[in-house]
């Protein structure tokens, strides 16, 4: 695996040379075209490589540059750059607060912002911006029904994040009505893929392949390899939680080849981690192991990704438990509940907890094990109060 990923550079600020030719202005247009493309098909860094020079070229149109400015945040976001792309949205919300530009495309900044404090795990404030972002769409009468679908889907992640399932499902069955609406194909592929993630978390397997099954189809039509491999990931725990581990492999297996075909690190590490928990369930501490190791080698010390990170560790951990090398397995608990303390996800560090009373147990030490339960115990009745 290559583990060298797309490093990317400061973002750029406006530059000051002298007024660019006609020409190269009339290409302006092209250029974020041309960005904006690339972002469909998830490529980042011809995103970014398309728009280089643009502020340039778009000084006297905020339209353009608001544009500019949208494409080359979201490919910053995506490629793990999100201080730059919140530096470039900052300066999307100063030219939109003019008032040639529309509420919607306030709400469209606002939303994109919600992305990124949602990457930074402050899910509490991206809920908030994602909540403000429909408000206004609601209320400025503009057309905005694929922003909203858009919005929805991931304000229902922030829901799952605060274990909140049953506002995560209403979002998510609003935004596919939104996106069957449309007709759009690639809104309602996103809503379906969030929706199969909220109904995985209910334990409502079938339904979580169904529509898993079906986000993946129209990935598949769209040609979306980064999207297919996302959704076959899925796909492959949700089978093994229905029972099938045959189906659940090749799943996975599928995911982790189209995401090395693609370049794309970070996909095959997530389908790793799948395949590092679904090995660990089948008894195969070993090969659990192997393949943990091999996505904390691509995961550790990305902050968008701590969430998996601590998944990952929490596998070597109990790998570890199994084979008897309890010294290893307390320093990866450890290490596991530090990342989701980062993530404020009390759910996940309950799991860590659980796994460190495991672990005090083995060693005899019944009162701390007991502690670590009921620490874990109260805070799952917390969240869920």
């Amino acid at each position: 695996m290559n583990n060298q990923l797309l490093t990317v550079a400061e973002a750029p600020s406006p530059r000051v040379a002298p007024f660019p030719a006609g020409s190269m202005v009339e290409a302006a247009p092209e250029m974020i075209a041309e960005a904006e493309a690339a972002l469909e098909i998830n490529d980042h860094a011809a995103a970014l490589a398309a728009l280089e020079g643009v502020y340039d070229f778009t000084r006297t149109s905020p339209g353009l540059m608001n544009r500019a400015l949208l494409a080359e945040s979201w490919a910053r976001m995506a490629t793990g750059d999100i201080g730059g792309a919140e530096d470039l949205l900052a300066r999307s919300s100063d030219i939109t607060a003019n008032p040639e530009f529309t509420e919607r495309d306030r709400a469209e900044v606002l939303y994109r912002l919600g992305c990124c404090r949602l990457q930074r795990s402050k899910v509490g404030n991206a809920t908030q911006l994602f909540t403000l972002a429909l408000h206004i769409c609601h209320t400025s009468g503009d057309e905005s029904t694929k922003l909203q679908a858009h919005i929805l889907q991931w304000r229902a992640r922030c829901w799952l994040r605060q274990h909140l399932p049953d506002m995560a499902r209403e979002d998510v069955e609003l935004a596919i009505e939104l996106a069957e609406d449309l007709g759009d194909t690639r809104t309602l592929a996103h809503a379906c893929f969030q929706a199969s993630v909220v109904c995985e978390r209910q334990s409502q397997w079938l339904l979580a392949r169904l529509y898993g099954e079906r986000a993946l189809d129209a990935y598949e039509q769209l040609g979306d390899q980064v999207n297919c491999h996302k959704v076959l990931n899925n796909l492959g725990g949700i089978n093994v939680l229905l029972g099938s581990a045959e189906r659940g492999t090749s799943c996975l297996g599928r995911a982790v080849d189209i995401a090395r075909g693609i370049g794309d690190d970070i996909g095959a590490a997530y389908a790793l981690s799948t395949l590092a928990h679904m090995t660990l369930k089948l008894d195969d501490p070993a090969g659990a192991k192997n393949y943990a190791e091999q996505a904390l080698s691509v995961l550790d010390g990305y902050e968008a990704h701590l969430g998996e990170l601590g998944n990952v560790l929490l596998v070597i951990g109990r790998a570890s438990l199994e084979e008897g090398d309890l010294g290893q397995a307390e320093s990866y608990f450890r290490r596991a509940d530090l990342a989701f303390e980062q993530i404020s996800s009390i759910g996940h560090r309950a799991e860590a907890w659980v796994a460190q009373g495991d672990l005090a147990r083995l060693r005899g030490d019944t009162g701390t094990a007991a502690d670590r339960y009921r620490k874990a115990a109260t805070a799952l009745q917390d969240v869920h109060l």
